[in-house]
């Protein structure tokens, strides 16, 4: 039987604890924010396994979904923010525009340290 790796609910990965841990989970992989979105790639798209939503039905991984979620930057400047955000709480939760990057990095965390 294949692995299975369930995504996480909307509102735990749009919470501020959440966002915190996998900032710091991320800033500790020590890889530079350009090499971040590769070993997302690398690890999803490897994974043999399932992915499922939290209710049970599956998740598709298309292939655009690392440029959509990172609205094409391909710089993704947005990730030395986040991985500089690893040193403090946020103030506020997450806003929903950011869900679909969180999901990625959490599902490659969940993927490849479970």
């Amino acid at each position: 039987m294949k692995n299975v790796i369930h995504t996480e609910a909307h509102n735990e990965l749009l919470s501020k604890s959440y966002f915190s841990r996998l900032a710091v989970a991320t800033a500790n992989l020590g890889i530079s924010r350009r090499e971040i979105p590769n070993w997302i790639t690398d690890t999803i798209y490897g994974f043999d396994g399932k992915i499922l939503w939290p209710h049970g039905q599956e998740f598709i991984v298309s292939d655009t979904a690392i440029d959509d979620a990172f609205n094409n930057d391909g710089s993704f400047r947005w990730l030395s923010d986040f991985i500089a955000s690893a040193d403090r709480e946020p103030r506020r939760n997450p806003q929903a525009r950011l869900l679909d990057r969180l999901r990625l990095i959490d599902l490659a965390f969940r993927i490849s340290k479970p």
